[in-house]
């Protein structure tokens, strides 16, 4: 859950809950964020949000891809400040370090840099995730795993600029 006033809460993306949680998952991972993410009204997506606002609960979770960068660059629950007027998003670090500067749009939503096609990033079948007998758990020191489906069957291939079919953990990576 991060922090933040009132006034920007109600600017960014709303949902009215959190959906396909595993908790033997989440509680084993050091942070985690929403999956949420609307489309363009071309039904293309071009742009994630960086928050979404949970009107049942009134908490505010950092987009899967912010919380990342947040736990990559330190910043904490209260260390991102979203400029509307001037479109930006500021993560500082929990030393008080300007860390990154984001451009966002009207409601908080950042564009997606497509690194390319399907399949970009490298893949692991799920099991190697959670059975440190096919994986040393030293493999993950230091790296970044994105859990999710990548198969049609699942229901999570989305429209991208670069690709009809894109599996959705693939657009948190990029």
């Amino acid at each position: 859950i991060i922090e933040l006033p009132e006034d920007q809460v109600v600017i960014l993306p709303k949902a009215e809950r959190m959906g396909n949680t595993y908790a033997a998952l989440m509680s084993a991972s050091k942070r985690t964020g929403s999956t949420n993410f609307p489309q363009d009204a071309d039904g293309k997506i071009r742009r994630s949000p960086t928050a979404i606002w949970f009107e049942g609960s009134g908490n505010v979770y950092p987009s899967l891809p912010i919380a990342v960068a947040m736990d990559i660059l330190g910043v904490s629950a209260s260390g991102l400040d979203y400029d509307f007027s001037d479109l930006t998003l500021t993560m500082t670090d929990t030393a008080g370090k300007v860390v990154r500067k984001i451009p966002i749009d009207e409601h908080g939503r950042m564009y997606i840099n497509y690194f390319g096609y399907f399949k970009s990033f490298y893949y692991l079948p799920f099991s190697y995730c959670m059975d440190p007998s096919m994986l040393s758990p030293e493999y993950w020191r230091d790296r970044i795993a994105i859990v999710g489906s990548s198969l049609p069957g699942l229901m999570d291939l989305k429209n991208t600029p670069v690709q009809e079919s894109f599996a959705g953990v693939e657009v948190h990576a990029n």
